[in-house]
């Protein structure tokens, strides 16, 4: 792969008054550069102050397993606390405590762990667990 690759987007009207509001004299391409990356920092921040066991990280992943996460949707809580019982039974996770968990979450921590649990469905893996902890959900230490 190229150092640096171009990729095209089609912005709608509300994206590119946001790229243009933000752009003066840059270009809206360079903006939105700048932009995602600081967004692709954030969500990184946010993502390492949350704290998931093992078994939540993997309630989380099989409970999502082929969700469509919705762009600026972050409320996980509800489909956790809607979730049937068989995954709490299968984890070994308490849904009040997960529940619990996820609605003390600021919107940046959850679009986070969304984000994640994306990003760990984009790579096949044989080792679930390494697949968590490349993508941040779950930690060494």
């Amino acid at each position: 792969m190229p150092e640096s690759e171009s990729i095209t987007f089609r912005a709608d009207r509300d994206l590119r008054a946001a790229l243009d509001a933000r752009a003066r004299d840059r270009s809206p391409q360079l903006v939105a550069r700048r932009d995602l990356a600081r967004w692709y920092a954030f969500l990184a921040e946010r993502l390492a102050r949350v704290r998931l066991t093992r078994a939540e990280a993997h309630l989380l992943l099989d409970l999502t397993n082929g969700t469509l996460f919705e762009p600026f949707t972050a409320l996980l809580w509800i489909e956790v606390a809607d979730a049937e019982d068989t995954y709490f039974t299968r984890w070994g996770v308490d849904r009040a405590a997960l529940v619990g968990t996820l609605r003390a979450l600021d919107v940046g921590a959850v679009l986070a762990i969304q984000d994640a649990l994306e990003r760990f469905w984009v790579v096949p893996r044989a080792d679930v667990d390494a697949g968590l902890l490349a993508v941040g959900l779950l930690r060494e230490d």
